[in-house]
């Protein structure tokens, strides 16, 4: 293309008379994008708007490290809260931290509150009354605590017949000796309940229910986490659970028991009125059947079996699609092909029916 031009500039410049020092003047480029230089780059504007983001963050961070003040750190504590309220019932929600309740002599509620490692400030925590109950209620700092690396531990201190309504978003409850009603809720963490003679109420989405000694009613919904009752004074159950196990001795009445996947089994039972169902796992039962009641019990995969007592009396319907059925008892008026099971044992009392699609059906008697 040089070559062109100077070519192009030649024919069009005047011919200079041979032999003159008449210098030849250079034409102007025409005025087309062709011609025109590339524009100069605008510097700054980007370099600016990370610089102005860096100081921004910067000041956030500052901001953050001031209002934390003194550290807690190398494994040290310090006491939040330490007070004493008139009340019957406690209250608390918390987002993280380990809950602990026990009773003790003194008519009133105490709540401690220590903080393990992290910095001051971090986390509030406020205790108030209204009528007989004492509320808990904490916060963290919310869009600043960003770094926070603290902990909380909360121990309640409540007289015999207290009642207790505990939350925590991620921590461990444990709750021994209330005379009283108790409901507990966390999402991630497990939970531990003994002695209790006010009944109970359970909700974790994951974490194992670990309960002993626990009297009253009890509902148990659990996503993820096996639940365990031993010793059992429970007058009626509901308890469901996504993927655990369920593994209960020490109940009897109207039972509600299901589990998508996970074994059910319930011993050391009086007077059941069952519902029970799972969709992957087997179904254990060692008790007695409440006379007049209706009990219905379903496996999709897994094999189902009840011992009971060798008074018992039902009317027994039972059928498998993939599976063998055997019953201990006598059956009377019955009729007997394969894949059914059905008869009268004793007189009749209860109504017993079962089915499972992939698994076997035994009644043992006892």
């Amino acid at each position: 293309m040089a070559d062109q031009e100077t070519y192009d500039r030649t024919l069009d410049a005047p011919a200079a008379l041979e032999g003159s020092a008449l210098p030849t003047q250079p034409r102007p480029l025409p005025d087309e994008e062709y011609y025109r230089g590339a524009p100069e780059p605008r510097r700054g504007g980007r370099a600016g708007l990370g610089i102005a983001l860096l100081l921004v963050g910067l000041l956030l961070l500052a901001a953050q490290l001031l209002g934390r003040g003194l550290s807690f750190g190398g494994g040290g504590s310090a006491t939040l809260v330490d007070q004493t309220l008139p009340g019957s019932r406690i209250e608390l929600s918390t987002s993280s931290g380990d809950v602990q309740v026990r009773t003790w002599r003194g008519p009133d509620i105490r709540v401690e509150v220590t903080q393990q490692g992290g910095s001051s400030g971090e986390y509030t925590v406020d205790v108030s009354r209204a009528g007989d109950t004492v509320r808990v209620v904490e916060s963290s700092r919310g869009m600043f605590c960003i770094f926070c690396s603290g902990s909380l531990r909360y121990q309640i201190s409540v007289p015999d017949a207290a009642q207790a309504d505990i939350k925590t978003a991620s921590g461990e409850i444990d709750v021994v000796g209330l005379g009283g009603a108790v409901a507990l809720s966390t999402v991630s963490g497990d939970v531990r309940a003994e002695d209790l003679a006010g009944g109970l109420t359970v909700g974790t989405t994951s974490g194992e229910v670990r309960l002993n000694d626990v009297a009253g009613q009890l509902s148990v919904t659990s996503i993820s986490g096996d639940v365990k009752l031993e010793d059992g004074k429970v007058d009626g159950a509901a308890v469901k659970t996504t993927s655990g196990e369920i593994d209960l001795s020490g109940v009897g009445g109207a039972l509600d028991l299901g589990s998508v996947s996970g074994d059910i089994s319930a011993a050391d039972a009086r007077d059941g009125r069952l519902t029970v169902a799972t969709t992957s796992g087997g179904i254990r039962y060692d008790g007695s059947l409440a006379r007049g009641g209706a009990n219905q019990i379903s496996s999709i995969s897994g094999e189902v079996r009840l011992r009971l007592p060798a008074e018992s009396g039902f009317r027994l319907e039972t059928s498998t699609v993939s599976g063998d059925l055997e019953s201990e008892f006598d059956l009377s008026g019955g009729a007997t092909s394969r894949g059914a099971l059905s008869g009268v044992a004793g007189d009749g009392g209860a109504t017993l029916n079962i089915s499972t699609t992939s698994g076997d059906i035994r009644i043992e008697r006892r």
